[in-house]
């Protein structure tokens, strides 16, 4: 085994739980399975493997002497079996996971995140760093507004959009932050009575209230994304002045463009085909052909200076669900909007699937990566067939189109799906890691999930199920790994650009691991208003302040990190064909091997890892520590596919810090050689002056 392991032959779950012992006198190495109660989806009472009987007795009503096995399975798809030696023991502990595993949904004071800081908040010590910032953010981005009328930067100028505090208390759209952007004649500061009446009416006709709301943009130009929900179209084809006027007043945000902003040109057929791989009508990205622009703006000064672009929409709607769910919709009262009713705009949909074909597909590829009887010569295959990969490309394929039309063409794109809480939600969010460098840092990250997740109401806690057994919860049918999807589709990027993120793979996998840890507040509750009413800022921490706390202790910076201050826009074929499985993630619990163990003389450059020869090392020191290689600080070692040429590269640094730091000592040592020949310079000068011609003896030694 030390050959194998010396030799790299091993895996890295091998290497890591299996070298020898951290002090002398242990016989194995102390190895912890952790599984935190809140990420259990059920508790199973199993048959024992040894007896052959369930419960323990001959009768299975558990009489006689055997024992119980449980089985926890966990919401990411592991699993954990164990037995007593005690039938009682078993029983009791079934009883005691069932209750605190699973208080109930509306039992959130039950969760760890409350019982954590409960002295700090007896004590009123306890407060949490929100990252999201309404004022702040909009403000960095560019979106100009001041006493909601002008800029700060040039008073003379109004500007297109204002920040409205029409929901303050959540009444009016109970899912939405408290202040949200929307079009300056459409809110009560500016618009007074009309702006209000307005706003309340656009929310009337859409579903759950979700009026368009600006997530990203700058003033400088008509560049911006806003997320809304679906219409209540029906099958009536019902309409909404209100809704038709909000629209248009988001299109008609062109005619405050200052000229400051990117301007509209039109991309030669080369980069064009490089960019989207065809000419054709679904590359109209970069070579639009749709829709004649009629209405108010024709002729004005906006479009006489795009000219080259006649037939370009100023508004393009995405609609993220596939035709026939829309349409499917229309019976229920929803619906998608009708092209003819909205001037200046054109309607796509982009087959993304909803909560259930995202809850199917992972069901599917968890099993997969679970399953030890798994076919490796097919295994390719067998992931294309779970659909996962296939809905990443769909959300990465949607997110390219919408980053691409606002970057190129500087023009404002409404996404949404039918709530506009899940899909909404993923594409937004990764449109913005595209267009914007912010979100790519450890700074920025922690806002782009707090506004585009957090704020805008997806519903992390009905779709993590917290407080709910698998068999018997309530909602179990809106169980959907949603924000886990988007992890992965974020990792896509880290992984095939990583000098543009800050942060890499482990980074995201902790994030996965705290969907359901209910360790944290920052990802429980369905809405803002949901997380005021529970006190989740003074009663629990923050997920964001323990990840900056432990970047280094974990391994969780981004080696490759260039500080890249710029658009990621790759080609679109590139970006999808390059999608791949997250390894690191998916088959972390695989009972098959996976990745190769570091081989001996890279492990010390490991963040969280350890040779066998440097915990010799350690159990041999009198402190029994290692000076080099900080420890996790946690008991699970991530493990990452970059781990190894990471790994090199620390070591390449390691190597050029030391020639630095030789060539230095090296350096003030000439420097001293020189200043003391120059010393005995002076000195023979000074001599021969004085009409002495034999120097001293040891002099002419030096």
């Amino acid at each position: 085994i030390e050959l194998a392991v010396d030799r790299a032959g091993l895996t890295r779950q091998w290497q890591h739980n299996h070298c020898k012992p951290i002090k002398k006198g242990d016989t194995h190495r102390r190895h912890v399975l952790q599984m935190p109660l809140g990420s259990m989806d059920r508790v199973e009472k199993g048959q024992d493997l040894y007896s052959g009987t369930f419960g323990g007795g001959s009768d299975g009503n558990g009489g006689g002497q055997g024992s119980l096995t449980l089985v926890m399975y966990g919401k990411d798809g592991r699993w954990i079996r164990f037995t007593t030696q005690s039938l009682g023991d078993s029983i009791r502990a079934h009883e005691a996971l069932s209750t605190y595993a699973f208080p109930g949904r509306r039992n959130l004071g039950y969760l760890f995140a409350f019982e954590s800081r409960r002295e700090e908040v007896l004590a009123g010590k306890a407060t949490q760093n929100i990252r999201f910032d309404p004022v702040t953010e909009f403000a960095r981005m560019g979106v100009c507004f001041q006493d909601n009328v002008v800029s700060h930067n040039d008073k003379s100028k109004v500007y297109p959009w204002t920040l409205t505090c029409a929901n303050q208390g959540h009444k009016l759209i109970p899912s939405y932050p408290s202040m949200f952007v929307v079009p300056r004649e459409a809110s009560s500061e500016i618009g007074g009575e009309k702006g209000f009446r307005l706003l309340k009416q656009t929310a009337m006709f859409r579903s759950e209230g979700r009026v368009p709301a600006l997530t990203w943009g700058n003033s400088a130009d008509a560049a911006s994304i806003w997320r809304c929900s679906q219409p209540k179209v029906g099958f009536s084809n019902n309409r909404s002045s209100a809704d038709e006027t909000f629209l248009r007043l988001i299109a008609e945000g062109v005619k405050y463009n200052s000229g400051e902003g990117g301007k509209r040109v039109r991309m030669p057929p080369a980069y064009t085909r490089l960019m989207c791989g065809a000419m054709d009508s679904e590359s109209d990205v970069l070579s639009p052909k749709h829709t004649t622009i009629s209405g108010p703006l024709q002729g004005s000064s906006v479009m006489e200076s795009n000219k080259i672009y006649p037939s370009l929409p100023l508004l393009r709607i995405l609609d993220l669900r596939p035709k026939s769910a829309a349409v499917a919709n229309r019976t229920a009262g929803y619906g998608y909007e009708s092209v003819g009713n909205y001037p200046q705009c054109k309607l796509d949909f982009w087959n993304i699937g909803n909560i259930h074909a995202v809850r199917d597909s992972a069901t599917r590829v968890i099993s997969l990566c679970q399953s030890p009887q798994t076919n490796d010569v097919n295994w390719s295959g067998l992931v294309e067939e779970t659909k996962w990969l296939t809905q990443i490309r769909h959300i990465l394929n949607a997110s390219w189109h919408t980053a691409a039309h606002v970057h190129f063409h500087r023009l404002p794109i409404l996404v949404h799906c039918s709530h506009g809480w899940d899909r909404t939600s993923q594409v937004c969010a990764i449109a913005q890691l595209l267009l914007d460098p912010f979100y790519r840092t450890f700074a920025g990250f922690p806002v782009l999930v707090e506004k585009d997740f957090s704020a805008f109401g997806h519903p992390f806690h009905t779709r993590a199920g917290h407080g709910e057994n698998s068999k018997g919860g309530e909602n179990n049918s809106q169980r959907s790994p949603i924000f886990f999807q988007f992890l992965d589709c974020v990792y896509q990027l880290v992984q095939q650009f990583p000098t543009f993120f800050e942060f890499g793979s482990k980074y995201l996998i902790i994030l996965y691991d705290h969907i359901y840890s209910c360790r944290f507040g920052t990802l429980l509750c369905d809405n803002e208003r949901e997380r005021f009413s529970a006190g989740i800022y003074e009663r629990t921490n923050s997920l964001w302040d323990y990840l900056d706390a432990n970047v280094k202790t974990m391994d969780l910076a981004n080696v490759e990190f260039a500080r890249v201050n710029q658009v990621l826009m790759p080609p679109l074929s590139s970006l999808l064909r390059r999608t791949t499985l997250w390894t690191d993630c998916h088959l972390r619990y695989s009972p098959r091997a996976y990745l190769p163990c570091i081989p001996r003389e890279l492990s010390e450059y490991v963040t969280g890892t350890a040779s066998s020869a440097r915990e010799e090392e350690a159990s041999s020191s009198p402190t029994g520590e290692v000076a080099m290689a900080p420890k996790t600080s946690v008991t699970e070692v991530l493990h990452s596919i970059n781990d190894e040429p990471n790994a090199i590269l620390h070591r390449a640094m390691h190597d050029a810090e030391t020639w630095k730091s030789k060539s230095k000592a090296q350096q003030l040592e000439l420097q001293k050689m020189r200043t003391r020949v120059e010393e005995l310079e002076m000195k023979l000068s000074a001599a021969a002056a004085n009409g002495r011609t034999d120097a001293p003896a040891n002099n002419a030694g030096d």
